[in-house]
């Protein structure tokens, strides 16, 4: 896929999230006090941290990371079809190569310029089957290859976009500074 023909919506509170043609997007946002709401109000709580004010959000699914963390996919479909008019409703559809994106991810995930680099040019690396380890309260995820195949790579994902990568050969001829490098990588900075 190329990595041009990937979407990004960005919302008028500035939260950007992955989007495909059918309006569909997910990320992880914030819901502060998360486990202190009954069903109903959880739902209203998801899509106020998504973008306040903004109508029109529909099939959610979620799920709760931890620390007020919660990742969600839903849809846009009160948005026009035609992404030209997505600014009346306050939105902005982004690609790969907008400067703003890359300040936006920057700002939004707490990614260096390296991470931003690495994210931008491997959208739409596609991978088999893999084993995916959460970080509790983030974003971030390593990924491996699922078993029982051998663990050839290790990835490091927030909310989709791979910010790191390393062979097996890597961590063979340097396993002190890759593991420190990938674990690095999974803990990140603080998200904002």
């Amino acid at each position: 896929m190329n990595n041009a023909a990937i979407g990004f919506i960005r919302f008028p509170e500035g939260q950007v999230f992955m989007i495909n043609d059918q309006k569909v997007f997910s990320g992880t946002v914030v819901v502060p006090n998360y486990e202190g709401f009954d069903s109903e109000s959880r739902l209203d709580a998801i899509a106020e941290a998504v973008s306040p004010g903004f109508v029109g959000l529909s099939s959610f699914s979620f799920r709760y990371l931890g620390d007020d963390h919660v990742s969600v996919t839903c849809v846009a479909g009160e948005l026009p079809d035609d992404p030209e008019e997505w600014g009346e409703e306050g939105c902005e559809l982004l690609t790969a190569d907008s400067p703003a994106l890359r300040e936006l991810l920057k700002a939004q995930y707490g990614l260096s310029d390296l991470e931003v680099d690495h994210a931008l040019a491997s959208l739409g690396n596609e991978y088999g089957d893999e084993c995916v380890n959460q970080n509790v309260g983030s974003a971030r995820q390593v990924r491996t290859p699922a078993h029982p195949c051998e663990c050839e790579y290790v990835r490091v994902v927030v909310d989709g976009l791979e910010i790191a990568y390393w062979v097996s050969d890597e961590w063979a001829d340097d396993p002190e500074n890759v593991m420190g490098a990938i674990f690095g990588a999974f803990h990140g900075g603080a998200r904002k």
